[in-house]
């Protein structure tokens, strides 16, 4: 199979003419794609073909997402220190969870929501009740996911490493070795695991425990400077990534060779200076 990159769209400028920085995202059933901005207060939603739909105005500036089965968006502002869900029919804030530390990343494992809070891993129900905290060395996390067997793993603050803790509470390490710098977005498919290489400028596939890693997109594919990474639910074989320090989206597909396909590219919307985006590297995470 080969990675075929099949569609690339550059994400609006904010209201006060700040670039963006597409920190989290997610597609949904029918193609359309939600957008964190973390340098902007609010959400961004986007057809399958790159169309602005609809901006949706936060009261702070999100991290990360992740979808419920109710149709409802959860999302971290880490600056508030909360998490809130979002109804997705009527795009209004249904609830908000004080959560006490910064929070960033966020997934679903199982029936339960696991946030990433830096020095610890924050457990909720899916009605936002906090149930326990797990303390955690050796990183600041920042980005997780897990497993169908309900394994968590995570990346953190200046690390080229991926974190694991197992059901069993076991905690170990993966090297990124020379192939990863700075690990950020990372998604689990099938037995392999997708992670994001922020200055590496790559997206790097591991084996579950470890042993096989190869990276599958590279700079010479056009990455620079990506964070966030998912998946599709329509689609196994697609992904998406934000790209260009999620200033723009790239979506992207495993393919066989044969049926290769034509790559389609949005106008870049951003277009943010050059001295304007090499400050922001130097001040986010």
């Amino acid at each position: 199979m080969e990675i075929e990159i099949r569609k690339i769209f550059g994400v609006k400028r904010g209201s006060n003419d700040k670039c963006p920085w597409i920190t989290g995202a997610l597609c949904l059933h029918d193609d359309r794609v939600i957008l964190a901005d973390s340098n902007n207060p609010r959400i961004l939603l986007y057809d399958g073909e790159g169309s602005l739909l609809n901006e949706i105005s936060l009261l702070g500036n999100p991290r990360d997402v992740v979808l419920l089965e109710n149709s409802q968006l959860v999302m971290t502002l880490p600056n508030e220190l909360m998490i809130q869900f979002l109804d997705l029919e009527t795009f209004k804030v249904t609830k908000t969870v004080h959560v006490g530390y910064e929070c960033f990343g966020i997934t679903l494992v199982g029936k339960k929501l696991v946030v990433a809070c830096g020095t610890h891993l924050t457990t909720l129900d899916v009605n936002g009740e906090i149930l326990n905290t797990t303390p955690i060395r050796d990183c600041s996390a920042r980005y997780i996911c897990g497993d169908d067997n309900e394994n968590l793993y995570f990346t953190g603050w200046n690390t080229d490493a991926i974190h694991c803790i197992s059901t069993y509470g076991t905690y170990s390490i993966m090297p990124g070795n020379a192939l990863l710098k700075f690990c950020r977005g990372l998604v689990v498919l099938n037995e392999s695991l997708f992670v994001v290489g922020r200055w590496s400028n790559n997206i790097v596939r591991f084996s579950l425990n470890g042993d096989h890693k190869e990276p599958i997109l590279t700079k010479a594919d056009g990455l620079d400077v990506p964070v966030a990474l998912t998946l599709s639910r329509n689609n196994t074989n697609k992904f998406l990534v934000t790209n260009n320090n999620g200033r723009s989206v790239v979506i992207c597909e495993m393919v066989d060779p044969a049926s290769k396909g034509q790559t389609q590219v949005t106008e870049n919307e951003s277009k943010c200076p050059k001295e304007e985006i090499e400050q922001e590297l130097v001040n986010s995470d």
